[in-house]
């Protein structure tokens, strides 16, 4: 039997404190749902430390393949969440419903959650249970770029070499997003190296004339005009990666500044 005078909180229990936020809480296209839509909460995340590598092997006349070569393919990152509603207030559900639509509809967009500093870019796809106002559902996230990125970084100097000696998360690539170099001699072409890619200008360059190579959108001026035809077909335009601590190195001297972010994945 318990005791007469055990003691019972009779003060009446709070709401859940509305500015907590789950740690996986996403955030798409810089909408918080959980802050935005009342009454969403995100539960839990499947997929974001998995991966799928794509092999290029084919079959050897006795056991096993050959391998030549593979890619991470395309990622996908589910997202659980419960939204609960108001039984008695149908029409603040279905505003509520509307604008997770809204949100959710605009494809290619940056992606981030609550407890990573890095963000993808992907497409979503809703998936509600219907059954009352109190439902469960599934955003499903496909990550054409199977990697996540962060915040451009960028160095600037003068030489024929520059390393690249952050220290975020040193086991990551980087990518390199533009470099803008102006040399201080004329040359007959012009090269950047690091030890595993190249990259090569088969036209002359002439002091003072600034190159822009902008590996994002793949495009490359000289002077302010374009001549992304005489960038070397064997050049590694689209995929040059670097590491920490890499060295890329010039052909010539002269003023440069390179942008580039971490992926992981």
């Amino acid at each position: 039997m318990g005791n007469l005078y055990d003691f019972h909180d009779l003060e009446p229990r709070g709401e859940p404190d509305a500015s907590f936020l789950m740690p996986e809480a996403l955030t798409y296209n810089g909408h918080c749902l959980d802050q935005e839509i009342p009454r969403f909460y995100t539960m839990s995340t499947d997929g974001r430390n998995n991966f799928e590598r794509e092999l290029n092997a084919p079959a050897k006349v006795g056991d096993g393949n050959y391998y030549l070569s593979s890619r991470i393919k395309e990622r996908t990152i589910s997202v659980n969440f419960f939204y609960d509603g108001d039984e008695s207030d149908n029409e603040q559900y279905i505003a509520d419903m509307d604008k997770l639509k809204s949100i959710l509809s605009v494809p290619n967009v940056k992606i981030s959650f609550q407890d990573d500093k890095y963000y993808f870019i992907g497409t979503a796809n809703l998936d509600v249970t219907e059954g009352g106002l109190k439902v469960e559902g599934k955003i499903t996230l496909t990550l054409a770029d199977p990697y996540a990125h962060y915040d451009v970084s960028a160095i600037s100097g003068s030489g024929n070499s520059a390393t690249i000696n952050d220290s975020e998360n040193s086991m990551f690539i980087r990518a390199l997003q533009m470099i803008t170099f102006t040399p201080s001699g004329s040359q007959p072409n012009f090269t950047i190296t690091d030890s595993t890619s190249s990259l090569k200008v088969t036209t002359g360059v002439t002091a003072s004339n600034e190159m822009i190579f902008d590996f994002e959108n793949l495009k490359f001026t000289i002077g302010g005009t374009n001549e992304v035809g005489y960038i070397a077909l064997n050049s590694n335009f689209g995929d040059f990666q670097i590491k920490a601590g890499e060295t890329l190195n010039f052909s010539t001297t002269g003023d440069y500044e390179i942008d580039y972010e971490v992926l992981k994945l």
